[in-house]
């Protein structure tokens, strides 16, 4: 018997009449279809789905309903349910996991991530049509105030070609000035829709890094949306004098998308001569932008001052009700790695700000190579320790609900595109003063690969670092000592520690199968042992030893002829040996 789930969301607009068809031939013939839908579950939603959509099933699952029965908080916004969307993604794929459902059918790539069950993304119908003009704005929205709001009433009055504005919040911000609030800023965006000015959480559904080229270049890209959707996007005056000098991959930029220019008070574009110039770029000379902001808003809530007309009424109701920035919202800043660093040119960050120490974790990289036991680090960008070497790391996010070491394991894919591979803690630190601008502690993780894995992968360092090089992880003091280019933080504590650790567990914990191949040799193997614990090894003793300690099984397959003689034979792990005393 076969067990499908299908997500109605989108269905009408792909192919109704296949989807249709495909759940009654499964039901028919004594298969179970599982609905799924975010829509109450009534009567009229039924009658809709057999009349309507022509949909059969055995199981229809709200997943409204059942977070309303287990007493969480659903509110309506325009008739349509909305909740914590990581408590959404986390119904729909538990229900799979726990119905056995052996495919889930969705029409969004992003909702798989939360999936054990095998998952497979839908795409509408690719008939060709005439692409609508969408005019796109970002930020923070950290709240949303009616000065985004006036923009994009502006765009649309002045440009009447494009079709809809949409309001894409970023979902990592240079300052992290919207860590405390996440699913209420979708929330605010929401609450503050029209059907012309619409959310749009691109940026927070694929967890992107938050650099507008990197962004836009995915987006135009999208099977989603590349035949569908012709990208504008919205910048201020004030962005436009920085965009040559400060923003990433400024001209590759300029080429891919097509800017709207708004005027903003104090910021006169006349004599701008730079890439934002002239066409296809557009200035909305008629239209300014409200001299409002996020962080004025922000500021008069922390005062107890009022901010009526600084954000629209639903949204100061709703900041009321949740008492939203009426403590200390401080931006906190970021130590190392993908996801986690972040710009600071410009911050006056000073400890008075942080009651609580931020958490990170470091995430050492180790392979063979050549004759040496290397680890992987990155040349930080920005400060502290600008253009000084560091372990990748970022902080611990709490809206993503993850442990240190997922984190950890997080970071290293982000990093390598490594994923499933030997990853295992080191230890923590904490030391007053190892970073300059605020207190962090760090939980350090070290990862053990096979050169032949990580060969195969294009290391690019993080959005925040200038290169990322591999290091001898016994000779990189040696290395380091000529430049001024030392290791950031305490690192170079991390790394020491990280040495003794590897060296001391070699003996006594299969950690050396971690850095060979699947199928190895003994001269192979020995090799490892003998760059870790830096001495010669007796062959005949070591193979003696590691045959008492491990279970090693010798394929029929041999290695390629480097010498004269019979080649070694390959040979693979199997595991521990059970020794009792």
């Amino acid at each position: 018997m076969i067990r499908i789930g299908i997500d109605i969301h989108g269905v009408a607009d792909a192919d109704t009449a296949f989807f249709a068809e495909l759940s009654k031939l499964l039901v028919k013939n004594g298969h179970e279809v599982h609905i799924l839908t975010g829509s109450e579950k009534t009567p009229e939603l039924e009658k809709y789905l057999r009349q309507e959509l022509g949909l059969h099933w055995t199981h229809l699952f709200s997943i409204t309903s059942h977070h309303r029965a287990a007493g969480t908080e659903v509110t309506e916004i325009r008739g349509n349910p909305h909740m914590d969307e990581a408590l959404w993604n986390r119904a729909k794929a538990e229900y799979c996991k726990e119905n056995r459902i052996q495919l889930h059918l969705d029409d969004s790539a992003v909702y798989g991530k939360e999936f054990v069950t095998p998952y497979a993304k839908y795409y509408a119908s690719r008939r060709p049509v005439k692409k609508k003009k969408i005019a796109i704005i970002g930020g923070s929205f950290n709240p949303i105030t009616t000065a985004h709001l006036s923009v994009a009433e502006a765009v649309l009055k002045h440009l009447p070609e494009i079709h809809q504005v949409w309001l894409m919040p970023a979902y990592l911000h240079p300052f992290r000035k919207h860590r405390d609030y996440a699913s209420e800023r979708i929330r605010m965006i929401r609450l503050a829709e029209t059907d012309r000015i619409r959310y749009f959480g691109y940026e927070i559904d694929h967890r992107l890094s938050g650099v507008t080229y990197e962004t836009f270049s995915r987006l135009l890209e999208d099977p989603d949306y590349r035949h569908r959707y012709d990208f504008h996007m919205v910048i201020g005056s004030d962005c436009v004098l920085d965009f040559d000098r400060k923003w990433r991959y400024a001209e590759q930029l300029a080429r891919l998308v097509k800017f709207i220019i708004v005027p903003r008070p104090g910021y006169s574009l006349d004599r701008y001569t730079g890439l934002l110039s002239g066409p296809p770029h557009m200035i909305l000379k008629d239209a300014a932008m409200p001299d409002i902001s996020a962080t004025m808003i922000r500021r008069r809530l922390r005062r107890g001052q009022p901010v009526r007309g600084l954000v629209p009424e639903e949204i100061g109701k709703f900041i009321m009700s949740k008492r939203l920035y009426q403590e200390n919202d401080a931006p906190q800043t970021g130590e190392t790695g993908k996801g986690g660093n972040v710009k600071e040119e410009g911050t006056s960050l000073t400890p008075e700000f942080f009651s609580r120490p931020a958490v990170t974790v470091d995430v050492a990289i180790c392979t063979i190579t050549d004759d040496s036991l290397d680890v992987l680090l990155i040349r930080r960008k920005h400060p502290p320790f600008a253009g000084c070497w560091s372990i990748p790391g970022g902080f611990l996010e709490i809206d993503r609900e993850e442990g240190l070491r997922d984190t950890a394991a997080r970071q290293l894919e982000a990093e390598t595109g490594l994923k499933d591979i030997y990853i295992e803690q080191l230890k923590t630190y904490g030391n007053v003063g190892r970073y300059p601008r605020m207190r962090v502690i760090t939980t350090a993780y070290f990862a053990l690969v096979p050169y032949e894995k990580i060969a195969r992968q294009h290391i690019r360092p993080a959005p925040d670092a200038t290169e990322a090089r591999w290091f001898s992880l016994k000779d990189y003091p040696d290395v380091l000592a000529d430049s001024d280019d030392g290791l950031a933080f305490d690192h170079d504590l991390i790394l020491s520690d990280l040495l003794q650790r590897i060296r001391g567990k070699i003996s006594y914990i299969p950690i050396a199968f971690e850095l060979v191949p699947e199928k190895f040799t003994w001269p192979e193997l020995r090799k490892v042992y003998e760059i870790v614990l830096d001495k010669p090894l007796d062959a005949t003793n070591f193979k003696r030893k590691i045959r008492s300690m491990y279970k090693i099984r010798e394929l029929r397959s041999r290695a390629p002829a480097s010498t004269a003689g019979r080649p070694p034979a390959f040979l693979r792990f199997e595991g521990m040996r059970d020794i009792y005393v």
